[in-house]
């Protein structure tokens, strides 16, 4: 039934990314042996979806590229660049998702079951609907694999200007907090059994 007071000296942080585990894949580069890179772009109007290219990328002892001819090698420095700004992705803000989304990033339906104000709002952060319902993004896309078997996708969208809560997609018309850009970025994970092999067999099998 007492009451104390004391003299304390806090310095509590509300900043969000204080407060999190801001590494996005929390995976180490060199854990990183498949990488595929999806270039394409959306018909907004139409939802058409123009492929352009796919890159492939496999780690096999050292990083190759199906397809290359025997005179031909993979630019190690360029490699180095997007393995190093994988392994550097950070969590700056978390946006809620719009209920019904789910189905559709897994597949698991071919119904769309969020409502128009969901689907003009992922519109505006550059994601968009196919005909037979898959999300894309208006930035391409890209799947990141590790030994370990885990199956990152990761959607790139709109960029967005300012930093926090505060930012604002589309461009500097909307920059809002500072002059610091980052994007929307959808992430999925999967488990990829083709990256473990099965254990082998026991000799015995006969158990007492």
């Amino acid at each position: 039934k007492r009451v104390y007071t004391s003299r304390v000296k806090l310095d509590i942080s509300t900043k969000f990314g204080d407060w999190i585990e801001r590494d996005l894949l929390d995976a180490d580069k060199n854990d990183i042996d498949n990488i595929i890179l999806r270039d394409y772009s959306i018909n907004e109007r139409t939802g058409k979806v123009d492929e352009r290219a796919v890159v492939v990328l496999e780690k096999h002892g050292e990083w190759t590229m199906p397809g290359l001819r025997a005179d031909e090698e993979i630019v190690k420095s360029k490699l180095d660049d997007l393995l190093g700004a994988l392994d550097e992705l950070k969590i700056e803000e978390v946006r809620p998702k719009p209920e019904g989304l789910s189905a559709s990033l897994t597949r698991s339906t071919e119904k769309l079951t969020i409502n128009n104000d969901d689907v003009v709002s992922l519109q505006s952060k550059g994601y968009f609907f196919t005909r037979d319902g898959r999300l894309l993004s208006n930035e391409g896309e890209a799947v990141v694999r590790t030994n370990d078997g885990c199956a990152y996708a990761l959607r790139f969208g709109e960029v967005v200007y300012g930093s926090g809560s505060a930012g604002a997609p589309g461009g500097p018309a909307g920059a809002q907090g500072g002059a610091g850009e980052n994007r929307y970025l959808f992430l999925t994970v999967a488990f990829d059994r083709s990256a473990l092999s099965e254990p082998p067999m026991p000799p015995k099998t006969d158990f007492l």
